[in-house]
């Protein structure tokens, strides 16, 4: 995480990212010789969950910081994807293909907390699946979208391999 910068190099106008918690932003206004700032303002990025709405997460925010002088507003946003079915015959071919590939592996659902193109596919499929066929560590979890983000030969080859032989199962239907 960068270190602070001193207080004489901040100037007028303060503006800190933490993407590591989730705020996305912070700006303080008007610094001056008083101890706290005429106007701050913050933007968080949330993931939402299925269960949850835009609507639903504006009204928790508003009801927990919830104080005279603090306002809380969208900045628009979209709702969660819908779950697919894990007893489809898309999951199906995705389990086998995986087993094919990585041997004796559990294949469980989840959720995917990042954002990705397949939302799209939800206007025009009953299911779309979003998974990441490669083997993942703690160590290879906070390099996502980071400084030095990398992965192994071998496991961008076997993550190929693995949807191929989705590709290759899915065909034969």
């Amino acid at each position: 995480m960068p270190r602070p910068l001193p207080a004489h190099s901040i100037g007028r106008r303060a503006l800190l990212q933490m993407r590591q918690n989730g705020l996305d932003r912070v700006r303080i206004g008007d610094i001056c010789d008083h101890p706290q700032p005429i106007e701050a303002i913050s933007t968080v990025n949330f993931r939402i969950h299925p269960r949850d709405t835009v609507q639903s997460i504006e009204a928790h925010v508003s009801k927990v910081v919830a104080a005279e002088g603090i306002s809380v507003r969208s900045r628009g946003g979209r709702n969660a994807s819908g779950v697919s079915k894990w007893d489809a015959d898309g999951y199906q071919q995705i389990k086998r293909s995986l087993q094919e590939i990585y041997g004796d592996v559990i294949v469980t659902p989840g959720l995917m907390i990042a954002g990705s193109d397949s939302r799209h596919y939800g206007k025009v499929a009953d299911d779309a699946y979003r998974f990441n066929p490669f083997t993942l560590t703690p160590d290879s979890l906070t390099g996502f979208h980071g400084t030095n983000e990398n992965i192994s030969v071998t496991n961008f080859e076997t993550g190929v391999k693995a949807y191929v032989q989705i590709i290759r199962n899915g065909s034969d239907h």
